[in-house]
């Protein structure tokens, strides 16, 4: 497969602080993949990054392929995402279905469990992540309060956490996030749903997409629930943009189409290959069957972040460029900013604007 490199890179002149300059526009999509990013000239980007505020390392050595990025970060093979972490264990899961254990639990203690996310400090009340004291609330997130607002102005590695920044799949609108597979909306989560053999979460017989929950004691949230599918069922249907997917490839594509929410939001791709010797491409449609952009960088997980106009229908194809053996592996996921953050202050020749 052939495929043209996009050249339309996004600039303009640096005018934002870390919490200034916010911007709403989905009028053009905006895109970063591994690829621009590990190829950022760190002169263009703005809010400007201090190296003196960015912690530890300097921000060249946080690109290398050898950092969080790469193979050997939390987004790798060796990561929380991959095989070694919670996701897959089965004792971790409420379901009846996974692999081929079959898990149950009293009625009262699935009850119990059902009930305890609107309790005081549970990760599905107002006081937990997805509440008014998490990252996802604008007074955070956006860095109007502290300590959000501290946070991005001392730490500028945290600043490029968020949307179309360098280091933003590692960040709250990613897989690694609340709204992510391993938060409380994920199959380890605290919504106390079972799911049925193939993935999707279940209240008695009734798929489940979805869960309300409190956000502040004085109004409510609903958040998408992450799904954990297998590519067999994956590939059937039309995907939102929260879930993952797991996959046994050989040479062929596997290909996923992607039905857009009712607004606007930003979506991140990731691509965690399962064996650390096996390596992969993500090709990004749109609903012709036109390229938008594609995440090839060797020696990096493979993401792609962008701007999705509501109702907007995509296909995400998975290309194996490289396996150990003649079958490889690998989780995709896909997070969606959800309606509450979609907006974003990061520029630089990192992003490319289609």
């Amino acid at each position: 497969m052939f495929l043209f490199p996009l050249l339309i890179i996004y600039t303009q002149s640096c005018s934002n602080t870390a919490n200034t300059g916010w911007n709403n526009n989905y009028q053009k999509m905006i895109i970063t993949t591994a690829n621009s990013i590990t190829n950022v000239d760190l002169t263009t980007v703005c809010p400007k990054i201090d190296p003196d505020k960015v912690p530890d390392l300097t921000p060249q050595e946080y690109l290398s392929s050898n950092s969080c990025l790469g193979y050997l970060g939390p987004l790798g093979p060796y990561g929380p995402l991959s095989l070694i972490g919670p996701l897959s264990n089965p004792l971790w899961y409420t379901s009846k279905f996974y692999f081929f254990w079959q898990i149950s639990m009293p009625t009262v203690l699935q009850e119990i469990i059902q009930y305890t996310p609107y309790q005081q400090g549970d990760p599905m009340s107002k006081d937990g992540p997805l509440g008014y004291k998490g990252p996802l609330s604008k007074t955070q997130y956006y860095g109007q309060q502290d300590p959000g607002k501290t946070l991005f102005e001392t730490n500028d590695f945290a600043v490029q956490l968020r949307a179309f920044g360098l280091w933003s799949a590692l960040g709250p609108i990613g897989p690694l996030g609340p709204l992510g597979a391993l938060g409380p909306l994920g199959p380890i989560g605290a919504h106390g749903y079972s799911v049925d053999i193939n993935g999707n979460y279940i209240n008695g017989s009734k798929i489940v997409k979805t869960i309300t929950i409190d956000y502040d004691g004085n109004s409510t949230r609903t958040y998408p629930l992450y799904e954990f599918y297998y590519s067999s069922y994956a590939k059937t249907i039309l995907l939102d943009t929260s879930f993952v997917v797991e996959s046994v490839v050989c040479q062929g594509d596997d290909a996923y189409q992607i039905g857009s929410q009712h607004f606007n939001q930003i979506v991140t791709f990731v691509l965690t290959p399962l064996t650390a010797l096996e390596s992969y491409s993500l090709i990004l449609e749109d609903q012709s069957g036109k390229i938008i952009t594609q995440s090839n960088a060797n020696n990096y997980i493979q993401t792609i972040q962008l701007t999705v106009k509501m109702n907007t229908k995509l296909t995400i194809i998975v290309h194996p460029t490289f396996l150990f053996t003649t079958i490889g592996s690998y989780r995709l996921f896909v997070t969606g900013s959800t309606e509450y953050i979609s907006e974003y202050n990061i520029s630089g020749n990192q992003i490319i604007s289609k």
